[in-house]
């Protein structure tokens, strides 16, 4: 499902495939020779995913959008439209676009079902067995000392590594099932700005030398309806991925909460290692890793895409390319009916 448009400011579109047409719901007559984001649905495609297109149209910048809308028969239809802009060195300057449906993803990703499996493979005996290393190691140290001091750090290894285990499971079963219900969820309504705040402290007293998270909130009300411990998670992996990624020293990330169009926006910017524009398409889909050699299972951005989901939100990343660094982005749809609004 592919559109092509000219680089000009307005982004015309002089191609559409017969799938993509049919995603649009548009009439090819009615598509050619329009702005690309007049072309797309603005039942999908508004607030901050029209926003993120248009950024990453003036940059000439890759970039990709996951949302979630409502079908004809009234489900559920996970989306993702990729933007890749074309060398103008190559002789043809023009973006191409593509539109997925969750049912075209699972199609088009089988030519990485050995990645995939790869990604599991190395989720399974590595990340949720190394607690239980941790843990076994300690516990043994307690057959040739068993010192007060020995068995206090002992109790506090075997306790974060319950946590650490705990997680990574709970991650595991949140990215399979978030997408199909809300059980045991407990939504209400949250303080974005507070939760944000709480995670970015957290996170700064564990950086690396050399390492500077800065964090800004635009003024505003930023009151939304969610799961606090699956958010908070979900901020979580979001600024440990951009810190993951960003060297140390020298190093910058830089988290910004701000409102568009009646969603809180989530902007995590960093200097890090960036993307190719094959990346910033599938970067969102669990297990997937931007390097096999830093830790992690590839959970994080496949349990925060997961999460925003089921909370009416989008996800987004873009990136100028390998070295320039990436921005990903989660939007929350706010609360409209608290007071002031």
């Amino acid at each position: 499902m592919v559109i092509a448009a000219g680089s000009s400011p307005e982004a015309i579109v002089v191609y559409a495939s017969d799938g993509a047409l049919r995603i649009l719901g548009a009439e090819r007559e009615a598509c050619i020779g329009r702005e690309l984001l007049a072309s797309l649905p603005s039942q999908l495609f508004q607030g901050h995913a029209r926003s993120t297109l248009q950024s990453a149209i003036e940059q000439r910048q890759p970039c990709s959008i996951r949302a979630r809308r409502r079908d004809a028969a009234g489900g559920d239809v996970d989306s993702r439209v990729s933007l890749i802009p074309v060398d103008p060195t190559a002789g043809a300057a023009f973006f191409v676009v593509t539109f997925e449906r969750s049912s075209d993803s699972a199609q088009s990703d089988l030519g990485h079902a050995a990645e995939r499996e790869d990604a599991i493979a190395h989720l399974m005996s590595h990340e949720l067995r190394s607690p239980l290393n941790s843990a076994l190691t300690w516990v043994s140290l307690l057959e040739v000392d068993r010192s007060a001091r020995t068995i206090e750090r002992v109790i506090h290894v075997v306790k974060q590594s319950i946590r650490d285990q705990a997680r990574l499971i709970d991650d595991l079963l949140d990215v399979v099932r978030a997408r199909r219900h809300h059980a045991g969820w407990e939504t209400r309504p949250l303080d974005l700005a507070a939760l944000l705040l709480d995670v970015v402290s957290a996170r700064d007293e564990e950086l690396p030398d050399g390492m500077e998270l800065t964090h800004h909130v635009d003024a505003g009300s930023y009151v939304v309806d969610g799961d606090e411990g699956r958010l908070r998670r979900a901020i979580r992996h979001l600024l440990d991925n951009a810190v993951k990624f960003t060297p140390g020293a020298g190093g910058r990330v830089d988290v910004r909460l701000f409102e568009l169009a009646g969603f809180a926006v989530i902007e995590v910017t960093d200097t890090g290692i960036g993307l190719t524009p094959e990346e910033t398409r599938v970067a969102f889909e669990p297990f997937w890793r931007a390097r096999s050699d830093r830790p992690g299972g590839g959970l994080g951005l496949g349990f925060i895409d997961a999460v925003v989901s089921q909370h009416g939100g989008t996800v987004s990343v873009r990136s100028r390319g390998p070295g320039s660094g990436s921005a990903f982005a989660v939007a929350l749809p706010l609360v409209t009916n608290q007071p002031g609004r």
